[in-house]
């Protein structure tokens, strides 16, 4: 039976501190294996209590009895060799620039005439450029002026304190759907085992709201298509209440075209009368409704 000297009370101190704040949990499991072994624990009992055989705990009391603590770290590991050559591993970034969404077909193609090497998505990882399988995000059309970007941007923050100091309520107006149909992610699935998200069928309902920097808010749902007709419907409404309220209230909206139809510009002189102005952001400025930003927020969620 493999046993390790006797231990002094510094080197029991040492392997506890190693057990309880080792850098690693290999580190502590180790120490904790050397630590129980003085106490008197047979090799195949701390074998079968960190699940491990009985050759790998004698390679753990090996290393205390060579080296003390310093044999209960790894060695340094130079690492997995590379799957391509410079050469290919340039070809490979080039191809994966030119075409991000390669289908599987163009792998195989590849494969066949690259000597046969893998192209799945853990070596393209590896690789000098750490490329990665995930999902693109959209972004806005066109680019947008950053002068005109900048002067929306001071404009708003000098209205957002007319707002804080009562001179007027400022709104922002936005729309937004939902379904009960779930989008579908990528996901980690083992071999063999597909996640199955259930899925009912459900008309969308949209939510149109007018929101403050001071989280006052005014919402109206609709089912079906949202359209010229839905807004005006919704600015209608909150024009009446603040008629009512006596307020005067400016409301920050993007260039949809459901906001600047014909239908919906005669109707602006009939919602100021009521104490409501209107202020439109400029193009490809999304950031600039708060309404917006938090809608993907919640979305995020």
């Amino acid at each position: 039976m493999k046993r390790i000297g006797p231990l002094s009370e510094a080197e029991c101190e040492t392997l506890r501190a190693a057990w309880k704040d080792g850098p690693n949990g290999r580190v502590r499991q180790r120490a904790q294996a050397v630590y129980l072994a003085h106490r008197g624990y047979r090799r195949i009992a701390l074998a079968a209590l960190f699940e491990v055989d009985v050759d790998t705990i004698s390679a753990w009391l090996d290393g205390w009895e060579d080296e003390g603590l310093r044999g209960l770290y790894d060695e340094p590991r130079s690492g997995r060799p590379p799957i391509y050559t410079p050469l290919e591993a340039a070809w490979l970034c080039d191809w994966l620039e030119a075409e991000p969404a390669s289908s599987n077909k163009r792998k195989r193609s590849w494969r066949k005439r690259r000597a046969n090497r893998p192209v799945g998505k853990r070596c393209i990882g590896s690789s000098k450029k750490a490329y990665r399988w995930k999902r693109c995000r959209r972004r806005v059309k066109g680019p947008r002026d950053e002068a005109t970007f900048r002067t929306a941007h001071a404009r708003l923050t000098t209205l957002r304190q007319g707002h804080v100091q009562g001179v007027i309520e400022l709104f922002y107006f936005d729309q937004s759907g939902f379904s009960l149909t779930p989008a579908i992610p990528y996901a980690w699935q083992q071999r063999g085992k597909t996640l199955a998200l259930p899925s009912v069928a459900s008309p969308r309902v949209n939510v149109l709201g007018f929101m403050s920097p001071t989280n006052q808010s005014h919402f109206q749902t609709v089912t079906g298509t949202v359209t010229s007709t839905t807004v005006i419907a919704a600015l209608d409404a909150f024009a009446a209440q603040t008629a009512q309220a006596r307020k005067l209230r400016l409301v920050v909206l993007d260039n949809a075209p459901i906001h600047t139809s014909h239908a919906f510009q005669v109707r602006i002189l009939d919602w100021f009368r009521q104490g409501v102005g209107l202020h439109w952001l400029p193009p490809y400025s999304p950031e600039l409704n708060l309404m917006g930003t938090s809608k993907n927020l919640v979305m995020r969620k």
